[in-house]
């Protein structure tokens, strides 16, 4: 199982959910690979650094543009599931990350430059999965909200925002909300998720996350 978390905008959110990600799928028992795409921060490698020994180990690692496909298709033999931290820009290597994945996930965060990024990466994501469809081939597409004011106000503007957005297209918004919280930057320097820090809050929302990720994990292997 392969799953992005890619947009074409930096500043996102795309490491922080998908480090939490994998810290959550691999205390569920899945063998988990992080595949960092964005070779200009690295910041998932750095993550990995930090993180203890005593800890379950979640290996990162970078593949080669020009095999990407290739190589990630073969991580993905090894591994139950790889988690790609995609690279923010509409570019190739957008589409290819798009192409290998099973799943995406989109972040969106509170803004219309952040809104407009969403739009832009919906035309990759429509055309790629119109090409995999064609080809017999699937992919599922999900936007969540992320980095949100704890006001409901905020939320109910940008799941207004996004749900337009999305018009036609087929990508879903997930239920999962992800709020602004202190931990979500606190954690990276010790190498750890929010799960396995002490705000109840955020776990919660990662454990959401989590939950919905796997409901879909499951739904594409039966």
């Amino acid at each position: 199982m392969i799953i992005a978390i890619t947009a074409t905008k930096g500043g996102t959110g795309k490491t922080t959910i998908a480090v939490n990600l994998a810290v959550g799928l691999t205390k569920k028992g899945y063998d988990v690979c992080i595949v960092d795409a964005d070779e200009g921060q690295i910041s998932c490698r750095h993550w990995a650094e930090c993180r203890d020994d005593e800890r379950e180990h979640i290996p990162v690692v970078q593949v080669p543009q020009k095999k990407f496909i290739r190589d990630v298709r073969a991580l993905s033999e090894r591994y139950d599931v790889i988690i790609i931290d995609g690279r923010p820009t509409k570019s190739d290597h957008n589409d290819r990350i798009t192409i290998v994945s099973d799943i995406v996930i989109v972040p969106v965060k509170y803004g219309l430059y952040e809104l407009r990024a969403f739009e832009n990466y919906l035309d990759i994501y429509d055309s790629v999965k119109d090409v995999k469809g064609e080809l017999g081939g699937r992919l599922s597409g999900f936007v969540i909200l992320n980095d949100i004011g704890v006001g409901q106000t905020t939320k109910r503007e940008m799941t207004e925002a996004v749900l337009d957005a999305i018009g036609d297209s087929d990508i879903k918004l997930m239920n999962t909300v992800l709020y602004h919280r202190k931990i979500y930057a606190d954690t990276p320097a010790d190498g750890i998720g929010v799960i396995e820090a002490k705000d109840k809050k955020a776990k919660l929302e990662i454990e959401s996350l989590v939950d919905e990720v796997e409901k879909e994990i499951l739904v594409i292997t039966e």
